[in-house]
């Protein structure tokens, strides 16, 4: 079976998407997750779909379920495994329930996560090393597939590529932790510290929360990418836009503007520029935009007008298809405007 096949008939789960409002540890875990991956060729990060936060690379798939507690509280075997009033399913079942059958093919690695300690028997798993569930004592084991075949109807339960992975979690002020990774990582990634930081942070979180709390059933896996995930590629642009020469375009472009006679003209033309600089990041629409025209003026230099102006009005001439109704005429024409300065700085070479 093909992985997207495979991926978009699993049982997706939408409600959880209300108590991510409430729950922020999961999407700051999920981020931490997405910081952790960047060194991979390739990634997309999912966020409460399947599961509460996925990792989709490769045709592979990794499904995690997030459970935080406070104070000194356990998971055992029995308290995995047990079906709460109102609940269908254990949080082990639930988890379960997306394991591939062996006719499937699919790579799939599943794992609970939580700051708990998990207990098995005499022994207790504390550190933060990833432990499988098949290798946990033998009682224990035998007991918990019991249980599972009993909640699922099912013979001959598995528990490989099954882990439960104990965290620490900062449930007290949970974004300090992972904003302080965040910056430690964009100077890894990018050989500098990130200009604005603070902007940095909410652009990648609220990205984030914009994609958990999206809690419409998607139709086909492209569509789920678009609203529910996260590329690399788009994660890396978010972070390109906070380097110390990410703004060059934007002060030539207001200075492009400033010589502009008409004052009304001139606060349409910034308040345009402030609203295509702050969606850039965010707007596949817009990234795509912007590849391609840079694409086109390096491929066609040679062939350029020689007025700014008229450069600007070919680049609406052949551009102006891609751009949705969401961006008025004014929107699109800064655009171009500053795809053209930045072009001139050399920024795509």
């Amino acid at each position: 079976m093909d992985a997207v096949d495979f991926y978009m008939s699993l049982p997706y789960d939408v409600s959880g998407s209300r108590s991510k409002n409430r729950f922020r540890v999961e999407l700051l875990w999920g981020i931490s997750k997405m910081l952790d991956t960047y060194k991979q060729a390739d990634f997309i990060m999912i966020f409460d779909y399947v599961c509460d936060i996925e990792l989709h690379s490769n045709g592979c798939f990794e499904f995690y379920q997030l459970k935080s507690r406070k104070g000194t509280k356990v998971y055992t075997v029995d308290s995995i495994t047990k079906i709460e009033p109102n609940s269908k399913n254990s949080i082990l079942g639930k988890l379960y329930m997306l394991k591939p059958t062996t006719e499937n093919g699919q790579h799939v690695k599943l794992a609970i996560v939580s700051n708990a300690y998990l207990k098995c028997g005499k022994t207790t798993y504390c550190d933060s090393a990833e432990q499988p569930l098949a290798e946990i004592d033998t009682k224990q084991l035998d007991k918990m597939r019991d249980s599972i075949e009993k909640e699922l109807g099912i013979e001959n339960c598995s528990f490989d590529d099954i882990y439960y992975i104990c965290t620490p979690m900062n449930l007290v002020e949970p974004e300090n932790d992972v904003r302080g990774k965040l910056i430690e990582s964009f100077e890894t990634i990018e050989g500098c510290e990130p200009k604005k930081p603070n902007a940095l942070w909410r652009l990648v979180f609220e990205t984030v929360q914009g994609k958990a709390c999206c809690e419409l059933v998607q139709p086909d896996y492209s569509t789920l990418v678009a609203n529910k995930g996260i590329t690399k590629a788009e994660f890396t642009k978010m972070l390109e836009c906070h380097r110390d020469n990410a703004n060059d375009g934007v002060a030539q472009t207001n200075a492009y503007i400033e010589k502009r006679a008409d004052f009304k003209e001139r606060r349409k033309m910034k308040t345009a520029l402030g609203r295509i600089v702050s969606e850039i990041p965010r707007s596949r629409e817009l990234q795509e935009c912007e590849m391609k025209i840079s694409h086109y003026l390096l491929g066609h230099e040679d062939d350029l007008p020689a007025g700014f102006e008229e450069t600007i009005g070919r680049l609406l001439s052949e551009f102006n298809p891609l751009f949705s109704i969401e961006y008025p005429p004014i929107e699109r024409y800064i655009f171009c405007v500053l795809t053209l300065k930045r072009f001139e700085e050399g920024i795509y070479e």
